[in-house]
């Protein structure tokens, strides 16, 4: 009898060692025992080509933040699946989460990503016309948006244009063909590359080529390292001979440990075939460095220019400089930097100095709802350059240039939006001085690149507000959705017929654009607008109603 019960006890003993584990995995833990929230695992479930990898590189963090309430960590994944909404290449995106366990007051979530991939992949054989710059274009491009899964961006495009605004016909037709590859990973680095032609008909040589290959992330002897090599040619008409017309290398190396020190350097080279030219610019960066536990950057500089043959360089400058950045409420942050320089030329005398200070005040927080977008961006840049030597004081200059870009709501039908840009500077500056790319012209549609009140190469301040009215039009159910959009443009610049005085540009009309269902990235617009000027000269009988300045553009992609 006294063995049974021995027996029995073992028994009952080894079941409830099995069974321990179901009791320990329901914690007896209430709600004020838990201290923080957090994210255990991510699993995602994708239907389409987008690999996890990428899924994992744009939304997981290396290290899983801790949340003081559930309603962070929800707040959270919200933010993370706004990141994938925005990428305008999954059709949908949601998730869930579930208690995985409590450890320490801890409560760890496990979260699933259920995504539907739409089409990134168009091919579009395209007409387009403006009466501006291209007159009539007729071509065939390629996109891809989600280029083998990896979130790189594929862009092919080869076409033939008028030119002129189509005044010439076809006499002098425009040939043109690119491709660009961005952000393509390859093993543990990215890959961006770039290849393009232009040749224009009854020109003396064989058109314009250029390419651009900029790998990042590569490794030498353990440090991470990226090279960017790019160049144009300009070959004669038998190929005879190639003229490359700039030839340029970019190298980045870092960070690196010196001295117990952490250290980034970078060099750029670049060669001008115009000029024989060789320029060449140099950054040597420390990082970690911090004042009274604020972090700050600190780099030192030097840039050279020299030509082929001179014995001695044309110029040298030399600097140093310090910034470092606060975040600010509301989502805004501000860097300021304060520079030192030399400069260095053989034909002038003394030596020139100068200090540099620019201050950046700037947000970004835009999303896409369905296909309209609410948010808004702002950046705001002061530069000053000051030349204390009264030999340099011609050099020395401020400026402030703004951009803001505002969508207001995004209802059910309507979508209203306004973009700033502008700038002002005691001395003439191009437009945009911060992008020398940019051309005013493209800012008012009505009004054409041959306006010669745009034709001035640079002004003391210029300011442009863009306004849309965007709204739903017509419906093509699990098909496209159109919209229709009146627009109006007004800018202020300086009046090259008045020195002194402003110049007030306004520019009117309306938009209309397709998005479809399965291409969300491919947005296809319409554009006619009419410079108000000319239409108030018209109704004033100072012109006729045909000489009234207008443009026309159909394409891809928004306005803004």
């Amino acid at each position: 009898m006294h063995r049974r019960f021995i027996r029995i006890g073992i028994v009952c003993l080894v079941f409830l060692f099995f069974l321990s584990p179901l009791f320990a995995g329901e914690a007896l833990v209430s709600t004020d025992q838990v201290t923080g929230y957090t994210i255990a695992s991510y699993t995602f479930n994708v239907k389409g080509k987008t690999k996890e990898f990428a899924l994992r590189n744009a939304i997981v963090p290396e290290k899983e933040p801790v949340f003081l309430s559930i309603e962070a960590l929800v707040e959270n994944l919200d933010a993370k699946k706004q990141t994938l909404d925005n990428k305008r290449i999954f059709s949908e995106v949601s998730y869930t989460y579930q208690l995985a366990s409590y450890a320490k007051g801890v409560a760890y979530y496990d979260v699933h990503f259920s995504i539907d991939d739409a089409f990134t992949m168009l091919p579009l054989p395209y007409a387009k016309y403006d009466n501006d710059t291209t007159g009539l274009r007729i071509g065939m491009k390629l996109y891809d948006k989600n280029l083998f899964g990896t979130f790189a961006d594929l862009y092919m495009v080869g076409h033939i244009s008028q030119g002129n605004g189509g005044l010439s016909g076809w006499d002098n037709r425009e040939d043109y063909l690119e491709m660009t590859v961005s952000s393509l990973p390859v093993g543990s680095s990215f890959l961006d590359f770039s290849f393009d032609y232009s040749n224009t008909k009854n020109s003396d040589s064989s058109g314009d080529f250029s390419f651009d290959i900029d790998w990042k992330n590569l490794h030498l002897f353990g440090i991470p390292f990226s090279i960017n090599p790019s160049a144009t040619f300009n070959p004669s008409s038998d190929y005879q001979t190639w003229n490359p017309t700039t030839l340029e290398l970019i190298t980045n190396l870092g960070p690196f440990i010196q001295s117990e020190a952490l250290y980034s350097l970078s060099n750029q080279i670049t060669y001008t075939a115009s000029s024989e030219n060789i320029y060449t610019l140099t950054y040597l960066r420390q990082h970690n460095l911090s004042l009274f536990s604020h972090p700050i950057d600190f780099n030192i500089s030097a840039e050279t220019n020299a030509t082929i043959g001179d014995e001695t360089i044309s110029s040298l400058d030399l600097g140093t400089t310090l910034g470092t950045g606060f975040s600010l409420p509301l989502s805004f942050s501000l860097y300021s930097s304060l520079g030192a320089f030399l400069h260095y030329d053989p034909s002038l005398n003394p030596i020139g100095y100068s200090y540099l200070f620019s201050s950046n005040l700037s947000r970004s927080k835009i999303n896409w709802q369905g296909n309209f977008r609410k948010g808004y961006s702002a950046s705001l840049t002061y530069t000053t350059d000051i030349y204390p030597q009264e030999e340099y004081a011609s050099s020395q200059y401020w400026q402030l240039e703004g951009h803001a870009t505002w969508f207001l709501f995004a209802s059910k039908h309507f979508n209203p939006s306004v973009r700033f840009t502008g700038f002002v500077s005691d001395t003439k500056k191009a437009f945009l001085p911060s992008d020398s790319d940019e051309n005013l012209a493209d800012y008012f549609r009505g009004i054409l690149h041959s306006n010669k009140l745009l034709s001035a190469d640079s002004d003391t301040y210029v300011a442009v507000l863009n306004m849309n009215l965007s709204m739903t039009f017509i419906t093509l159910k699990n098909f496209a959705h159109t919209y229709a959009s009146p627009f109006m443009d007004i800018g202020v610049l300086n009046d090259p017929d008045s020195v002194g005085k402003p110049l007030v540009l306004a520019t009117a009309g309306a938009e209309g654009y397709v998005i479809f269902d399965k291409f969300p990235s491919f947005p296809i617009r319409g554009s006619l607008g009419v410079n108000l000027q000319d239409v108030k000269k018209a109704i004033d009988h100072e012109i006729s109603m045909h000489d009234v300045e207008f443009e026309i553009s159909i394409g891809m992609g928004l306005f803004f």
